[in-house]
C-alpha cells in the first residue's frame, strides 16, 4: 500500500423546489444558490493518499 497512490473522487448535485419568505429567497439569490424558487447545490471532494 505505501508504493502505490490511491485516489478517488465525487460528485453530488442536489436541488429541491422551496416555498418561504421572498425576503429570504433574496438573500440566498446573492450567493448565486437559488434560480426562481429552486435551491440547488453541487459539491465536489477528491481524495489521494
Amino acid at each position: 500500500m505505501t508504493e502505490q497512490m490511491t485516489y478517488v473522487s465525487g460528485e453530488v448535485t442536489s436541488s429541491k423546489q422551496l416555498l418561504f419568505v421572498p425576503r429570504i429567497a433574496q438573500m440566498l439569490n446573492h450567493s448565486g444558490v437559488l434560480d426562481g424558487n429552486t435551491f440547488s447545490f453541487e459539491r465536489n471532494a477528491h481524495f489521494s493518499y
